[in-house]
Parts: C-alpha cells; structure tokens; sequence
C-alpha cells in the first residue's frame, strides 16, 4: 500500500520515488510491473498536496580511502564499492 505520510521525490525523468509496501519504490507511469492504479493515486494525491512532492536528494558523498599499499585492503574496499 501507498504510503501517503512520507515524502515523495520527484525526478529528471518523470518518475517518482514513493514508499511502497514499507519500501522505497521507484514509480514510473510506463512500468508495466507496478500495481494496478498506484499511479493513478499517487499521481490524485500529489494534486491534492503538491507540497508533499521534493527533488530526489543527491546521493551521499563516498567516504574517502586512506592510500595504502595493502593489496588486499584494497581489493575488498573496491569490491565492497561494487556490490554497494
């Protein structure tokens, strides 16, 4: 279910992101997944409250790594980034 009580984040490309089932869910009209009629609430809800609509906020900046020469270290802080 919908959940109207969080904000919604408005994207560049017409989609939104809204909490879903508990769940950040990326809602986007052409889907053919998403549920039958969530757009259309989300999309009721939003003219009724245009005020509970933000920009997506930019992606946190990446924690910088120390330089070493541990090959190891430094191949797990590499995988680590690619399966984050």
């Amino acid at each position: 279910m919908f959940n109207n009580t969080k904000p919604i984040y408005s994207r560049p490309d017409n989609t939104f992101i809204i909490i879903y089932d508990e769940h950040p869910f990326l809602l986007n009209e052409a889907d053919p997944h998403k549920p039958e009629g969530l757009w259309d609430e989300v999309m009721a809800f939003i003219v009724e409250n245009p005020d509970s609509v933000q920009p997506e906020p930019p992606p946190p900046e990446p924690e910088p790594v120390e330089p070493s020469t541990d090959y190891f270290s430094m191949m797990k802080v590499f995988f680590d980034t690619l399966l984050s």
